[in-house]
């Protein structure tokens, strides 16, 4: 199941919060996706993405959160 370990300060403003979160549900859903070369400022090198098949993205993404959510609701 997708997730990030995001938060939001206190004091942080609230629209760069939400493009923050925003860039990196794009970078992720890059990586997932995708065989693109991608750089991050923790690495000093390149990196390729997955590329994973849809059938894995729809369970990273969607399948299995419903599953835990329709279980915690019975």
């Amino acid at each position: 199941m997708y997730a990030t370990d995001t938060f939001q300060e206190p004091d942080m403003d609230q629209h760069i919060f939400k493009q923050d979160v925003h860039n990196k549900w794009i970078s992720d859903w890059q990586f997932f996706t995708t065989d693109d070369t991608m750089t991050v400022s923790d690495l000093d090198d390149s990196f390729e993405g997955l590329k994973l098949p849809k059938k894995v993205i729809d369970k990273i993404y969607k399948t299995n959160a419903e599953k835990i959510f329709i279980k915690a609701w019975k």
